[in-house]
């Protein structure tokens, strides 16, 4: 191997350097909660009422007509007592409170009410909306819609909602797990029709390539190191990063200090199958096992494998990695660990 003149301690500065502002640099989106299917009904008034949905192919009964009307009733009153003044929001969940389970009802002022542009004669007249929103949330479903006037409320309250989870059974056919729907339909008379229940294909697989740098603590030694990986994304039907599974090729340089301040530098070269998952809104856990394909000087004896578990924030450049090396054909094993820097 040839001989270089090279000061170690350099690199593991800028190596720190490195991870450091990567560290620094990946941010952690909020928790947030999804419901990507979706039924949209409109009524005369062409007000519409909006039917998010978890998973529409879980179909489930959530409402019957007598809860349904009772709760608009109920949310149609709390407007009726509130003093607020411009648009409203009118809020119905299910909340637990101690070993029950009990209904909430919250109204408060639009935090961004729409504008309205009246056009006479030669000027443009702009007035803020005094809409009312109303949202119910449930387990797997939100229901929302509004009105400019609580006199639109009575069609909707005579919606008769048993009817739709009817006909989302009838016409709902599932096309798979990746697939996100929507339907649509109208109100008449407080009678439902869906006309359609489409699906689209939302998750899409495909190849991701990428490099990253690395320091290990190896035995009684910090170890640089370059990745390379290969990897296959199953995102899920939002298009968000869910499973992964590939190769990764790491290449560790080992300094071995000699006579006159000279350095000899080992490379030894891992090949690795992983798989990762989403296993925490803000975490991404992985699994890794490897063998020793390419060796250089004396550190590790024998076959050489390495068993990795890693972590990585969602947004963020940085993993933490604890390792196990087993060498001599698995006859001698010493644990390790390394942070890394992705691209």
């Amino acid at each position: 191997m040839k001989k270089i003149k090279i000061n170690k301690y350099i690199i593991l500065i800028f190596l720190c350097i490195g991870i450091v502002e990567g560290y620094t640099q990946g941010s952690i989106q909020p928790l947030s909660i999804n419901y990507p299917d979706t039924l949209v009904l409109k009524t005369d008034t062409n007000s519409e009422v909006i039917f998010s949905f978890n998973r529409m192919s879980r179909k489930k009964e959530y409402l019957t007509d007598d809860l349904w009307k009772s709760t608009v009733n109920i949310m149609e009153t709390a407007v009726n007592n509130t003093e607020l003044d411009g648009g409203l929001v009118v809020t119905y969940r299910k909340v637990e409170e101690g070993e029950e389970e009990v209904a909430k009802v919250e109204v408060s002022k639009l935090e961004r009410p729409n504008d309205i542009y009246v056009i006479g004669g030669d000027e443009v007249v702009q007035k803020n909306a005094d809409r009312i929103e109303f949202r119910m949330h449930y387990e797997q479903l939100t229901i929302s819609f509004s009105v400019n006037q609580l006199a639109e409320l009575g069609e909707i309250k005579a919606l008769e909602i048993e009817s739709v989870w009817s006909q989302i059974e009838m016409k709902f056919e599932d096309k798979g797990r990746r697939n996100l729907y929507s339907g649509t339909g109208e109100i008449k008379y407080g009678k439902a029709n869906i006309s359609q229940i489409e699906g689209n294909n939302h998750g899409v697989d495909n190849i991701e390539l990428s490099a990253g740098v690395g320091l290990g603590f190896y035995r009684d030694r910090w170890v640089p190191d370059i990745g390379f990986k290969m990897a296959f994304n199953m995102p899920d039907r939002l298009g968000n990063p869910q499973l992964q599974f590939g190769a990764l090729y790491t290449q560790h340089y080992f300094f071995r200090e000699e006579a006159e301040g000279d350095f000899n530098l080992d490379v030894n070269g891992f090949l690795s199958g992983f798989i990762s998952h989403q296993f925490l809104p803000k975490y991404e856990l992985g699994l890794a096992f490897g063998a020793l394909i390419h060796r250089d000087g004396d550190f590790y004896q024998g076959g050489t494998y390495k068993f990795s578990i890693y972590t990585q924030k969602n947004e963020s450049k940085i993993s933490f990695t604890p390792e196990i090396i087993f060498t001599n054909d698995f006859k001698d094993a010493f644990p390790a660990i390394k942070f890394g820097l992705s691209f």
